[in-house]
Formats: structure tokens, sequence, C-alpha cells
């Protein structure tokens, strides 16, 4: 006889979290294999990467079957695993206070001493640090010079980032038109995203800026403008 799910699933990470929980003390009043739990309080423990990544993604980085996914997914009430991941989804894609909120607690959570306020800032460097060694190591030559031929050559260059990454469109939007014509936002007339990328020929640049969590809509103009270029 297959295991009973459960009747009404979680809706929130924080309601994911506390069903992992209780099933690791047996309150749940259902049961999961040792392997199946150590997977799911993992996706809760990481929902950025749960929200992003495709189910056989995560699979390989759990080394099992995408299949167990699924059935995980249903044992905990969910149809699918695309029901389970839209929780993760939702808190994460469509609204990122979540995300934001959890990581300055996380470096808020130092030890309560007098140098505590240095340890934040010292934490934050590291962090900063990795970051850019991570970079440094995936760097590619051919890569870089390739997209520096399409900024060069290309008749036209549109940058585009939202929320905190606007900045930053900004910031290189005026670094290329420096060195080049024609650069700019890519709604810089404010008609609209869709109305800007329709006025774009093959040919045209789109930059994108975004990091996981990625705004929806950005990713969206990015995979548009591949669309448009395959056409």
């Amino acid at each position: 006889m297959p295991e009973e799910a459960v009747a009404e699933p979680p809706r929130t990470i924080e309601d994911l979290r506390a069903l992992a929980l209780s099933v690791g003390r047996d309150e749940a009043g259902f049961s999961l294999g040792s392997k199946a739990h150590d997977v799911f309080a993992k996706l809760v423990e990481a929902p950025e990467q749960s929200a992003v990544r495709t189910i056989s993604e995560l699979a390989n980085q759990f080394g099992i079957n995408p299949s167990t996914l699924t059935r995980l997914a249903k044992r905990l009430g969910f149809e699918g695993f695309s029901d389970f991941q839209a929780v993760f989804r939702k808190a994460i894609a469509d609204d990122q206070q979540y995300f934001y909120s959890r990581q300055a607690g996380r470096l808020m959570a130092t030890p309560s001493a007098r140098d505590a306020e240095v340890e934040v800032f010292e934490h934050l460097a590291r962090e900063t640090a990795a970051n850019v060694d991570g970079f440094l190591g995936q760097l590619d030559s051919g890569s870089l010079k390739g997209a520096t031929r399409l900024l060069a050559n290309a008749r036209r260059v549109r940058v585009h980032g939202v929320r905190q990454f606007h900045s930053l469109a900004s910031f290189l939007t005026y670094c290329l038109g420096m060195v080049r014509s024609d650069v700019a936002l890519l709604d810089a007339p404010r008609l609209g995203v869709a109305e800007a990328l329709s006025q774009l020929d093959r040919g045209d640049v789109v930059i994108v800026a975004s990091c996981a969590p990625y705004t929806r809509s950005v990713a969206e103009v990015a995979g548009s403008r591949r669309r448009t270029v395959r056409r």
C-alpha cells in the first residue's frame, strides 16, 4: 500500500523548514527515509538554489535520480516537483525581501562582543574576496575577447538592470559611452522594456545584470533577446 501524502502541503519556506524539523523529530505524523529527509533539509536550507536550479541540476548536486525529488514532492503533498519548487520561486524570485532579510540576519548573527561590528565588516570583506577569487578562477580569455569584440562592433548596445543592479547598469552605460557611440539603458526612454526590445535588430547587443536569486523580469529580457537573435 502506498504511503499517504501530506493532506495540505506547506506554501511558505518557513512552513517547509518547520516541516523538515518536525520530520527529523518524528513529530510530523509521517516519516521520510533518511536520504529523502536529508535532501529535503538541504533544499529548505538553500532556498535560493532550490528556486533557480532545474530538477536535474539539483539531483546531480545531491547524487540522486530526479525521480527521487518528484517522489519527495508528492510525499509532501505537492502535485509534483514543479509545484514544490513554486514555493521557493514565489518567495525568492517574485519577492526578494526574504532573501535579503535572511542574508542580513546571517551577517549580523555575530557573537555579542565589543568588536562585533568589526567582525561583520571582516566577514563581508572575506566574502567579497572569495567572490573575486571565484570570478578570476572562471575567467576565460577567449570568452573575454569575444565579449569585447561584440561590444566594439555592435551597432547598438543596451544595458538592463533593476533594483540594486540599476546603478551598475547606469555606470556601465556611462563607461561604454566614453569609448563608443549608441550605448544606452534598455528602457532609457521609459517606453517599456518590450518596446525597447522590439526596436533592436540582429547584431545589436543587450547586457543584463543580475544575480541569484535572479529578478524574473531581467531573466525574461535575457531569454527573449536570445529568441530574437535566433530568428
